[in-house]
């Protein structure tokens, strides 16, 4: 977590500083409100605290509490570009003073005082709240047999977190191989779909403010092309549905679909590294050797030879049992598609129309091709082997900074 201090006056400042210190935090002190402007353009921080009373252009200007004011209004209400903070804090002398102003927007006002020491708890506090609701991996599943893949995997214990209202997740740490711990939060949309992976996508940025975020779980796939067991890691995905409806020529009651597609790409470096788990032939019996029950399910069903691949996923609205469906709708639109699912594509829009680039990626295995023989006869272990997948990518290619 890094914290952007705005504060000018020498003690106070060291004051603050002391308590950063203490606690490990990241920080960095800018001492008028144009440069914090400018910080913000240029640097990413999860917590503003601001002083009111500082100068508006350099250390040696004259303070007054309006240029602390307007840099907030600027924090919340600017039209143009800028890494904006998860949360402001004001510690200021000047409670009483603007405490009409500031309530119109979302920050927490803590009163600085040089005799009484509470506003120190107070900070610390504030900033531990912050901390506990920030993950470094958000892994986003759409149905219960990839959520309770993750869950009754025994590497892991999951706790049941309500901190957010409306909102209830699972967490887990996980130690990697460098022995470095990462948060993990685990969450399942309300249900299957795009619209569902767009709202639970943007719940997750907006509540949980993760490095990265994952989507895992299980898919039909393009027959030929794939087999039954195959890990399809997302590079690309696109929705099926997008484009216009149209009759055919001379014949009103039939109808063609005419795509306008809108792919979304998760990134060169993401896309170089994943690409990398196809190369290694052997990962795959790596993964289901780790888990003695896919193992199991494996040699019940039959599963031969599975491989990881990646390649572009379809995603659309509805289940499909019709494989003339898929030839006519989805393959003549995309010959070289991999999958088909309902919420690879909702999940990517929703990254890439976030500003803090944070990366991301979907990784799905292969349970059906869609067609009119569809079953759950291979979901359990098709959602264990994606888990395993990830886990994998948590425990060796994890990176704090980001990957885009």
């Amino acid at each position: 977590m890094k914290i952007l201090l705005l504060e000018d006056e020498g003690e106070k400042a060291q004051d603050i500083i002391s308590l950063f210190q203490k606690i490990k935090i990241q920080y960095k002190q800018v001492h008028s409100s144009d440069d914090a402007k400018q910080e913000l353009k240029k640097t990413k921080y999860e917590i503003v605290i601001v002083d009111l009373k500082v100068p508006k252009q350099n250390a040696k200007g004259n303070q007054d509490i309006k240029n602390g004011v307007s840099f907030i209004q600027y924090i919340f209400e600017s039209l143009t570009f800028f890494n904006r903070p998860r949360a402001v804090i004001v510690l200021t002398e000047y409670v009483g003073d603007v405490r009409g102003k500031l309530n119109i927007f979302p920050v927490a006002i803590i009163e600085y005082s040089r005799v009484d020491r509470n506003w120190r708890k107070c900070l610390e506090k504030r900033i531990n709240y912050y901390q506990e609701l920030a993950y470094d991996v958000v892994i986003i599943t759409a149905v219960d047999v990839e959520f309770n893949a993750f869950r009754e995997n025994d590497k892991n214990v999951w706790k049941e977190n309500k901190n957010i209202l409306d909102f209830v997740y699972y967490e887990s740490r996980q130690s990697n191989c460098k022995g470095e711990t990462i948060k993990i939060a685990l969450v399942k949309q309300r249900q299957k779909g795009l619209v569902s992976a767009v709202d639970t996508t943007n719940k997750v940025i907006q509540y949980l403010h993760p490095k990265t975020v994952i989507m895992s779980g299980i898919c039909a796939g393009q027959k030929k092309l794939v087999n039954i067991g195959d890990i399809i890691i997302s590079i690309k995905a696109w929705d099926y549905g997008s484009g216009s409806i149209e009759p055919e020529e001379k014949e009103n009651d039939k109808f063609s679909l005419i795509p306008e597609p809108d792919f979304t790409w998760i990134g060169k470096k993401m896309e170089t590294l994943l690409t990398s788990y196809s190369q290694k032939k052997s990962l795959i019996n790596e993964l289901i050797e780790k888990d003695n029950k896919l193992m199991e399910l494996q040699s019940e069903l039959a599963i031969l030879n599975p491989s990881i691949r990646v390649g572009d996923m379809a995603s659309g609205a509805a289940v499909i049992k019709s494989e003339y469906f898929v030839k006519q709708f989805i393959r003549e639109k995309n010959k070289k598609f991999l999958g088909i699912d309902m919420e690879t594509y909702g999940m990517y829009y929703a990254m890439v129309h976030n500003q803090d680039e944070i990366p991301f990626f979907s990784v799905k295995t292969v349970s059906d091709y869609g067609d009119e023989e569809k079953n759950k006869k291979f979901q359990k272990f098709c959602a264990g082997l994606s888990t395993q997948l990830v886990l994998y990518y948590l425990n060796h290619d994890y990176r704090q900074e980001k990957i885009i």
